[in-house]
């Protein structure tokens, strides 16, 4: 959590704390009641990352908890399980030719999936985004564009015209897909696993550095 997200904040990392999971300390319960009393001693302050899983499981108060309930360990059922094992190469994609495209294929690359549009006030990110892939490619570094028409129809074309527009106004060479929605810009490392998810105007030094780390893993 450290290094995914309150390296971007102002907080202060010396402040945070999280309860190692690693230890049979942990998983049997010894170290919250130290949990909680560090959250007593820094004056009340206490804040929640939360993760839904199948079985309906949260980061705090279980289904049917007393909201007064502490800190604890829960089961998870089997297909939260499988489901938080996955990464993107349990996925296929169409191609501009509906063609099926396992993400296997990239595998051990770091990949950025982005959704595209010619008719966007942010079309000119296209040019960064190529930018990125001139400079990485040679490091291990994918783009995949998927032209996004969901948002006020800003990719209205036919998917081969789309990639042709792409090419000659922005210059794009790096892979472009099918049509899909989706939204945002995901980071995937090495190992299939998404990283990072930047918004629509997200900072391009902060998704630069981002990709700079990934590859020297």
């Amino acid at each position: 959590m450290n290094f995914h997200l309150f390296r971007y904040t102002d907080i202060d990392l010396k402040k945070t704390r999280f309860p190692s999971h690693y230890s049979e300390d942990f998983r049997i319960g010894l170290t919250f009641p130290e949990f909680e009393k560090s959250i007593v001693n820094g004056n009340g302050i206490d804040v929640q990352f939360l993760g839904v899983g199948e079985n309906g499981h949260i980061g705090f108060n279980e289904p049917g908890s007393d909201i007064n309930s502490g800190t604890r360990c829960v089961s998870l059922s089997q297909s939260t399980i499988d489901k938080s094992n996955m990464n993107v190469y349990n996925f296929s994609v169409e191609d501009q030719y509906k063609n099926q495209v396992s993400l296997k294929d990239y595998q051990g690359k770091v990949l950025l999936i982005v959704n595209t549009a010619t008719k966007c006030g942010l079309t000119p990110q296209l040019k960064d985004l190529e930018k990125f892939y001139q400079k990485y490619q040679s490091q291990g570094f994918e783009i995949l564009g998927f032209p996004c028409n969901q948002f006020f129809k800003q990719a209205p074309e036919e998917i081969e015209e789309f990639i042709q527009v792409c090419q000659l106004n922005f210059g794009v060479s790096f892979k472009q897909f099918n049509k899909i929605n989706v939204n945002g810009k995901f980071l995937i490392n090495k190992s299939g696993e998404v990283i990072n998810r930047f918004a629509p105007r997200a900072d391009f030094s902060l998704i630069e550095r981002a990709i700079e780390e990934a590859l020297q893993k």
